[in-house]
């Protein structure tokens, strides 16, 4: 049974996430998780933590995290951004906006084979980055068992 005191925390957590879903929603954000099913999804990662966010955004491109950066830093609110949510540490949860990196910013931009860097977006996997050094003869390390 839930007490009252709990009850009044609940509804202004709620109260927090519908003025954060507005905000995102005045600077274009379109997939931003509030519910606590889509919460959910980002309270845990591969460690044995389990944090509520305050919500997911979903980020479609670069210029859409820059914009949801900015307005959380604007208004004070803490963000989480997040690749793959592989941690082993509890470094992809906690209470802030999680930044979804991981479903659209998987680009590997350009590779500079003369100085021996690359430029990625945030959500790009080992195995996909080794892909695209494969013709060159490299890899990126470590070898980890799982890679995707």
């Amino acid at each position: 049974m839930i007490s009252l005191p709990q009850l009044d925390a609940v509804r202004a957590a709620d109260a927090v996430r519908a003025r954060i879903v507005a905000g995102l929603a005045q600077v274009g954000c379109a997939d931003v998780r509030a519910d606590r099913a889509g919460r959910m999804l980002y309270s845990t990662d591969a460690s044995l933590f389990q944090i509520d966010p305050l919500c997911a955004v979903v980020v479609r491109d670069i210029d859409e995290a820059i914009r949801v950066v900015q307005w959380c830093a604007g208004e004070g609110i803490a963000i989480l951004p997040r690749g793959g949510g592989t941690s082993l540490n509890g470094q992809s949860v906690n209470e802030a906006v999680v930044l979804d990196l991981g479903a659209y910013c998987r680009r590997v931009l350009s590779i500079d084979q003369e100085r021996g860097r690359a430029w990625v977006e945030p959500g790009v996997v080992l195995d996909k980055f080794n892909a695209d050094l494969a013709p060159l003869g490299w890899m990126f390390a470590p070898d980890p068992a799982t890679s995707s």
